[in-house]
């Protein structure tokens, strides 16, 4: 599942655009903001696709080589064994997993020579040739196979790195969680019913909720809560104070003051994380300092309502 993290820097990045006058309408933008959280599931959807296809490439292989007109022994004894590993067999198998691949439109993504080279780098490797002729079969071994091709050879192929740029564009933003989950299947594979991994995958109604009523709250409150912030400006002209920057503000005060169950350390820590990363070098000082104001106020008022105990601190 996505962290509340990722979900606030989607809402920071939509209402950003919004703002610029970026879509037509209120609705093509909260459209946006759920299409935005449904794409980190896409790619690792794609990702375990990909899994599915390099052991199915492992028949092509077998064709080339045993149809060469001098095969070598290497030909000859070349072990289809990788194509019957318990993880792509789910994959195939799953009517639930190819109706997600086929209504996210990842079939029609050219992935022919990438998926080759994807299964040449790991035949190289020698624990994929000991694998390869180890007889029997063996879930722990087929998982430690697919943890073998994602971390070393896909995420150190720069191939596949050019692929997932090309085809996907949320991947810079979303690369460590898509990293995070894509082990976490792989981790959880034996624990878990694939139906019930899935499902985790792709059931996105919760974050989309908590990002939709971020979203339409700092909307809405957008005139007050900048009347709010401007007394504590100082020397700054509220104009050229960077728009990201108040966008930032106005979503954690948000979080203050309407969401009663989100500590508020949390929804001051993390948008100063998020203005380290996607703000100006001075942003993050900026932002500290005028939230440590704000909620001090807030608090004396009595404007700050929580639903527990110690979620106020």
């Amino acid at each position: 599942m996505q962290s509340r993290r990722n979900i606030r820097i989607k809402v920071m990045q939509t209402l950003y655009a919004w703002e610029q006058q970026s879509y037509p309408g209120l609705n093509a933008a909260e459209r946006a903001l759920a299409k935005s959280i449904q794409a980190t599931y896409t790619v690792v959807l794609y990702n375990l696709y990909l899994f599915e296809k390099v052991a199915q490439y492992v028949l092509v292989e077998d064709k080339i080589r045993k149809g060469k007109h001098l095969p070598n022994k290497e030909d000859l004894n070349f072990s289809t064994k990788f194509n019957e590993n318990t993880v792509a067999e789910t994959l195939s198998s799953s009517g639930l997993f190819n109706k997600e691949i086929k209504d996210r439109n990842l079939l029609n993504i050219d992935n022919t020579e990438m998926v080759r080279s994807l299964f040449k780098g790991l035949y190289e490797k020698d624990e994929y040739k000991l694998y390869s002729i180890t007889e029997g079969k063996n879930v722990t071994n087929d998982i430690e196979m697919y943890k073998l091709l994602y971390f070393d050879v896909m995420l150190a192929s720069p191939l596949y790195e050019e692929h997932m740029e090309e085809n996907f564009a949320n991947l810079d933003d979303d690369i460590v969680l898509i990293h995070f989950i894509t082990k976490e299947f792989l981790e959880n594979f034996e624990k878990k019913p694939f139906s019930k991994i899935l499902e985790e995958l792709t059931d996105t109604k919760e974050q989309e909720l908590f990002g939709l009523e971020l979203f339409e709250k700092a909307n809405e409150t957008k005139a007050m809560l900048s009347n709010v912030i401007k007394p504590h400006l100082e020397n700054w002209d509220i104009e050229r104070v960077a728009q990201l920057d108040m966008i930032l503000m106005r979503l954690s005060l948000c979080e203050l003051l309407y969401f009663e169950t989100i500590p508020v350390k949390v929804s001051i820590n993390e948008y100063i994380d998020i203005a380290k990363e996607y703000s100006t070098p001075k942003s993050k000082d900026f932002i500290n300092g005028l939230l440590d104001k704000l909620m001090r106020q807030f608090k004396k008022e009595g404007k700050i309502i929580k639903a527990g105990r110690g979620l106020v601190e």
